[in-house]
């Protein structure tokens, strides 16, 4: 049971040594040392657990959040385009600073968004066309975020 040689027996739930003092104390180090080491691990698992909830639970927050506002979107009536384009590209560049722009449930809307602000973004670098940089998955999140900020204020100015 503790790990040692010692010889004990047990009386009214309570372990009693034969030996002398000297083995008794070895004997009670190791079943401590056991104990701590198992609240150790334990300890350790718990805290890993608590880090990984609050991560999910911070995602989830950000999810439920975009998906609010692509229910929204969706909800809006079809003669209402130009409300429709800024509520659009608002999204979009929630998912750009959230990190959900890759997300499956907002791919397509992400994508169409930024096809139209690059249609519309007039670039001043000698840097390679901005389609091809999509199409390679070559465009960084710097790059996505201007070009969907420089829509916006386009959207906002009509």
């Amino acid at each position: 049971m503790d790990g040692f040689n010692c010889i004990y027996y047990l009386r009214a739930h309570h372990v009693h040594y034969i030996f002398d003092p000297q083995e008794q104390f070895i004997c009670y180090i190791n079943k401590n040392f056991y104990h701590a080491i198992t609240a150790l691990i334990t300890g350790f698992f718990t805290a890993i657990s608590i880090v990984y909830w609050q991560a999910s639970k911070i995602y989830h927050q950000k999810w439920r959040y975009c998906s609010d506002l692509y229910n929204k979107i969706i909800s809006i009536n079809p003669y209402e385009q130009e409300k429709y384009r800024i509520l659009s590209n608002a999204l979009a560049i929630d998912l750009v600073l959230l990190d959900l722009w890759s997300h499956r449930s907002f791919k397509e809307l992400f994508r169409d968004e930024l096809e139209t602000a690059i249609k519309h973004y007039k670039c001043n670098s000698p840097h390679p066309s901005l389609s091809d940089k999509v199409n390679k998955r070559q465009l960084s999140e710097k790059e996505a975020l201007e070009i969907l900020q420089a829509n916006q204020d386009r959207l906002m100015k009509n």
